[in-house]
């Protein structure tokens, strides 16, 4: 009933971290883990990992961890991130998160973030009891629920972006079928005007034809 790890990143840089651990490598784990969370923004979410639990949450580009034993409240994790992040947007590290090192934040945030860790799990209601349990139930539902939405919206986004390029190509399709009509109907014509012409010319020459041999006939 622990936080025995907990850090500040941007993307795969470590800006902070604390361990209470020392049997455990958490920040191979949590290496590995950041090559996967890099991407996300406004995003919350719980990982299990052997026998612990990596709680997430990541705002502004900036991800906030904490790892607990499995029979830790997800709802006292998460309020011990949200009172990390206070911490962070009221002071002068609410501007450097954003540019700062590797470990360019230990000196300055790491004895808050052990203190904080310390504080949270000495709360009374840090276990496992049947109503902490069902409301942490209650809590996973709603955030599955909002990153489905999150997600259903996003694909929204890409269908709008899909059917703007359908569009796109329908009128070109169009404009091609148009093209590709006039190019036929000239084609068309020119091989008209070529057999007509063929016609001529033969007609011409059998015509001469026919006059050379009745006048060496003496009929005209």
């Amino acid at each position: 009933m622990t936080i025995l790890y907990s850090c500040i990143a941007r993307g795969t840089t470590i800006l902070v971290e604390v361990s209470k651990s020392y049997e455990h490598n958490f920040q191979q784990v949590v290496g590995s883990m950041m090559q996967n969370l890099a991407s996300h923004d406004n995003y919350k979410s719980v990982y299990t990992s052997s026998d612990y639990l990596f709680h997430v949450v990541i705002k502004d580009r900036i991800c906030y961890m904490c790892a607990t034993t499995v029979d830790f409240r997800k709802q006292t994790a998460y309020s011990f991130i949200m009172e990390i992040m206070t911490k962070v947007a009221n002071c002068s590290l609410a501007q450097r998160v954003h540019h700062a090192g590797e470990m360019e934040l230990d000196r300055d945030f790491s004895s808050v973030l052990g203190q904080e860790m310390d504080h949270f799990s000495n709360l009374k209601g840090g276990g496992n009891d049947k109503i902490a349990v069902l409301q942490d139930q209650v809590d996973e539902v709603k955030d599955i629920m909002t990153q489905n939405i999150d997600k259903v919206l996003s694909r929204g986004e890409k269908l709008d972006d899909l059917l703007v390029k359908t569009e796109d190509l329908e009128a070109s399709a169009r404009t091609f079928q148009k093209t590709a009509a006039k190019v036929s109907n000239k084609f068309w014509w020119q091989n008209t005007r070529m057999k007509i012409l063929l016609l001529v010319v033969v007609f011409v020459i059998i015509l001469v034809v026919v006059l050379i041999g009745l006048h060496l006939g003496g009929v005209i």
